[in-house]
């Protein structure tokens, strides 16, 4: 029974294809670090931490929420820390748990939210960073299959 509300709670946005580079995944990693930052606030409050960053630093550090890249099924924290080896994939997912899932597969873009647990400002805030990523990836340029470049060669 838990299962069938959980798959239910996920709102899905299905978009269309694009082509992508490295730069418009930093771009979508830093749209989910401002959820993640209002996540690990939540978080921090409830377990009498701190919910302000440490000096010096804008965001908060990750304790509780998990934000991760699976390029062709290599694991990795961001996209800066890839193997240089995989030049290229059209099976791209970028996550940030629990909450918010950004998957290319070659024929689809979805953006999966998990809304069932977020409550006040951060289902505010999640529900304004799947807006601004669909706003992104509209903006970007079509293409026929999701194609998304992590190097581009040296000349």
């Amino acid at each position: 029974m838990t299962n069938k509300k959980r798959a239910k709670s996920y709102t899905k946005k299905k978009l269309g294809r694009y082509k992508l580079n490295r730069k418009d995944i930093l771009v979508i990693e830093k749209m989910l670090r401002k959820y993640a930052n209002v996540y690990e606030m939540k978080k921090a409050a409830i377990y009498n931490k701190s919910t302000s960053p440490p000096s010096g630093r804008r965001n908060m550090p990750r304790i509780y929420a998990d934000m991760h890249v699976i390029a062709s099924g290599v694991h990795a924290d961001s996209i800066k820390f890839l193997p240089k080896s995989i030049k290229s994939t059209s099976y791209f997912e970028v996550n940030c748990r629990p909450g918010i899932l950004v998957k290319f597969t070659p024929l689809s873009t979805v953006i999966s939210s998990q809304e069932n647990y977020a409550t006040g400002r951060e289902l505010m805030v999640m529900r304004g960073v799947v807006s601004e990523i669909e706003v992104y990836l509209l903006s970007r340029q079509k293409s026929f299959i999701n194609r998304i470049k992590l190097f581009l060669p040296i000349p």
